[in-house]
Formats: C-alpha cells, structure tokens, sequence
C-alpha cells in the first residue's frame, strides 16, 4: 500500500520536506509548493490548459456539445472515470484561457461511478495537478493512482470544494501510469458536477540538470554542492554567463543571464540586498480567543520577498488547527495546518511563510506592519502546560552597504561622475582668474613693462 501524505510549506521559495519526502508520494492544495516542489527534485513541468485546438478543436462544447471517448495531448490520453462517457471542454470550466476540462455525463451513478476523468501517460508519470471547480457545492475530490481507489492522496483533510477554482496535485517520484480524480459527495439523488483547468504535469526521464553533472538541481542546492544565494531554485552556476572568467565557475547560462558587474563570482542581486531581522520573543497564549499579534514599527520596504519565521508550543497537531497569519489585515498564508503537534516535546513546532515584496509593500504602506496570528476554533491557548506561545520573526531585505544608493547595482560597477553646484563653478572661475593675475603680476615685475607685447 502507498502512503500519501500531504506537504505543502515553502521557505525561500524551496519546500519544507524531510529526507524521505522526496522519495514518497506527496499530496498538495498550494501550487505554489507544487511547483516549487517539482523543480526542487528536478523534474520538467509541462503545462494543459486545453487552448490547443490541434488537439482539443474537436469537443468544444460552446453553442453546442460535442464530446469524445478520449483525448490525447502532450503524452496523455484524457477521458471520463466512467468509460461509458466521454469528455469535452467548455468555457464556464476555465479558470485562464476559453476552455476547461469535464466529463458529459457528469458521473455513472448507476454503475457507481461519480463525476470526474482520468489520464493516462504513454510514459512513466511523476507529478500531475490542477485546478478544480464545482457548481454543486457541497461537493469533495478525491485523487487516485494506477486505480488504488480505497488509497486517494491526501490532502490532509482539505478535499472539500466550495464553489471556486481549488488546486490539488501529487508528486510521486516512484512513478504512476494512471491518475482519476473524482467527486466524493453525489449520489443517484444528488448528483454533483466538477470541472477542470490549467493542469501542471512531469514524467520520470525528464530532468533539470543545467549543470550537467547528474543530479537534478534542486538537490545539488540541498545537498549544498551548489548556492542558490537568490534562492530560485536555480544553482548560481547556471545564472553567470558560460564565457564568464570570475572565480567560482565553470559557469553554464547562455541566455538571460543574470548580472556580475564585478566579475566576482556572485550575482549582483545577491550583493545589493542585505537581511534585516525583527523578532516578537514569545507571545503567550496562543489558542481560539487568544490571538496574537507583532509589530514592527515603520519598516523600511523590502527589496525581496520577506520571510516569516513561526515556533510555536500548543495543541496544533491534527490538519484542521492552523494558524491564520495576515499583515495589517492582507492574509499571508495559515502555518502548523499539517505540520503542527500536541504540545511537543523535544522542540516547538517550526513553520515558515515567504511573503512576496510587493504584497508585503503594499500592506505596509510607509506605516507599521502588524503581523496577526489567529488560531482555529479546535486550538485549546491552555492545553499545554505550562503555557502555550508563539514567536515569529520577519527577515526583509534592505539595500546592503555594496549598493549604499540603493538602485540595484553593486557600487563599485558605476562610474562616479563628480558634479559642481552654480556656487562651486563660480569658485573655480574665481580661483582661475585670481591665478591668471597672479602670473600677470610676476610678469609685469621681472620686465619692467607693462606685460604687454
């Protein structure tokens, strides 16, 4: 049996997983660690969003329906979970783009089969996600691999749709050949509709190697045989130009490389911005009906996005407890939903959010930035002795001392060009002036006459 568990934290833009993670199957409903997640082991995303006409022209259902058995694009063959219906696309299932993905009919509930489709790869498949809708909310997903149905990925409790665009998604680096996603809730007498965009999936042979030595990048990056100063999940090798002489290399980018001005080695953005910590200490109690907050007090805005660092002591184990977090009200992202214990015992829990620049910027506004932890209802602020906390600590980035004009440019790479105010040009044609009559003078005495010729 496999074991699908759900992961879906980010810090500095790599996911939060231990060792073992990257060889198990993961479930995610942030596509963002999704992401992240695919290029931290490697693998090359290839995006369906089902605008290709080539393959997808024939079951536009606009004005009329027209389905199809299957549909095959990009290396998959698309089609209903129930194999007497068929699939087609629509304008009201589209998240981006005209068309979105649903099965007609919605589900074979005499058969027991509810609404959904599945795809099958004509290679081994790694990673598959998507967005996911409903029109007939209270409706749930569920995830299946190579037709385990009584193993669906995990989501960790949150397979529950609500009317709006949902991502779920799984990476399983030991492969799959199939993948069905099915609604959970219909019935015969409440039949429950899902659509389908804009799906995010890799195979097994395919990887991102821009160094060439074997090892996907991202794990060249956590095994620390290569930076990552800009933390993109690119190895900083493969952003310096491949011509480039500058200590550190050999270096590999060809196209849109990133600058070293200076020829040292480390690119430029990595040099103008230098990290500026505020820390709240621990804020007691934590719980429903004890929120906390921290404030930093006119902040300087950030030149990169900021990095919010969670410890907590509480009972946050179980996926329903979390923590909402929000900066003056803009909601950032909920840490411990997955990741939380029960009053732990060796060591707090630990979480972490990346805030982009400018939503951070924004929220702030040239005023303080107040950072609001709000617990859920389940979480007792006095159900771990003797008290429950949490500390946050919030990383920005400000124009370092290489880049003392702040314009994101290392200093040292800009030629200084003096300037002279009204008042020092008129010194300087005074002193010139002053100097001519001084030689005049000299002249005048050594010759006896007038100086002139």
């Amino acid at each position: 049996m496999r074991a699908i568990r759900c992961v879906s934290i980010v810090v500095c833009g790599i996911l939060v997983t231990d060792a073992s993670s990257l060889a198990q199957p993961v479930g995610y409903t942030d596509e963002t660690a999704f992401m992240n997640a695919l290029s931290l082991q490697g693998f090359v995303a290839i995006q369906e969003g089902f605008e290709d006409d080539a393959a997808w022209g024939a079951v536009r259902s606009s004005g009329g329906t027209n389905t199809a058995p299957s549909v095959s694009s990009l290396g998959i063959a698309w089609s209903s979970s129930s194999a007497n219906n068929e699939i087609t696309t629509g304008s009201g299932a589209a998240l981006t783009g005209n068309w979105g993905l649903f099965s007609l009919p919605h589900g074979d509930y005499a058969n027991g089969i509810t609404d959904g489709w599945r795809g099958t790869p004509d290679q081994l498949m790694v990673a598959i996600g998507g967005w996911i809708d409903t029109n007939t909310v209270p409706a749930g997903i569920a995830l299946y691999l190579d037709g385990d149905l009584l193993n669906p990925v995990d989501f960790g409790g949150s397979n529950a749709l609500t009317g709006a665009h949902q991502f779920f998604g799984v990476i399983d680096p030991a492969g799959f050949f199939l993948f069905d996603f099915r609604e959970t809730e219909g019935t015969i007498g409440d039949q429950k509709f899902i659509f389908s965009d804009d799906f995010t999936f890799a195979f097994s042979g395919q990887l991102l190697d821009c160094n060439e030595n074997g090892v996907a990048d991202g794990l060249d990056i956590v095994n620390e045989t290569s930076d990552d100063c800009n933390n993109n999940i690119v190895p900083d090798e493969c952003e310096i130009d491949v011509n480039s002489t500058a200590p550190g290399g050999p270096f590999y980018c060809t196209e849109d490389c990133a600058a070293d001005c200076n020829d040292n080695g480390t690119i430029d953005d990595c040099e103008v911005v230098a990290p500026d910590v505020y820390s709240s200490g621990q804020l007691i109690p934590i719980g429903n009906g004890s929120p906390q907050s921290y404030t930093i007090v006119s902040p300087p805005m950030t030149r990169a996005d900021v990095i919010l660092d969670f410890t907590a002591y509480a009972n946050l184990g179980g996926g329903p407890d979390h923590l909402s977090v929000d900066i003056n009200g803009v909601a950032v992202g909920e840490v411990f939903g997955l990741n939380g214990s029960d009053c732990p015992e060796m060591a707090p829990d630990a979480d972490q959010l990346v805030v982009p620049m400018t939503t951070f910027n924004n929220a702030v506004n040239g005023g303080d930035a107040v950072i609001n932890m709000v617990a859920t209802v389940e979480v007792d602020p006095f159900g771990c002795a003797p008290e429950t906390y949490v500390t946050v600590e919030a990383t920005l980035f400000i124009p370092s001392a290489a880049d003392l004009n702040g314009n994101g440019t290392p200093d040292e790479c800009e030629q200084v060009i003096p300037t002279v105010s009204s008042w020092g040009m008129f010194a300087l044609v005074l002193l010139v002036l002053i100097a001519g009559t001084m030689v005049f003078r000299r002249g005048y005495r050594s010759t006896g006459r007038t100086g002139l010729p």
